[in-house]
């Protein structure tokens, strides 16, 4: 396999984990990393004398994200370079 193809393939397998990473919900009524529901959480909040739904979703939501993000840079980052760097070798020699 060509360089440029493991390290596109690579990428991809980034951006899908990272994907599958953020939009993955985070909690019971926290919706995900990427697409964040607190209507929930603040509901369950008002409801009864014990607080703290939103506050911990919004915490799970919070730690979740950077590792989704994380993955998601790093796999277009490595798409674009797998197209704008050409692979790095001795040049066949043409007989």
């Amino acid at each position: 396999m060509e360089r440029n193809a493991a390290v596109a393939l690579l990428g991809g397998l980034a951006i899908a984990a990272g994907l599958l990473l953020g939009f993955t919900a985070v909690g019971d009524d926290c919706g995900s990393a990427l697409a964040p529901d607190y209507s929930a959480s603040q509901m369950q909040d008002g409801l009864g004398p014990f607080g703290g739904h939103e506050t911990d979703c919004r915490d799970a939501v919070s730690s979740r994200r950077p590792i989704a993000y994380g993955a998601l840079g790093f796999g277009a980052l490595a798409v674009l370079m797998s197209f704008a760097i050409p692979s790095v070798g001795r040049p066949e020699s043409v007989d």
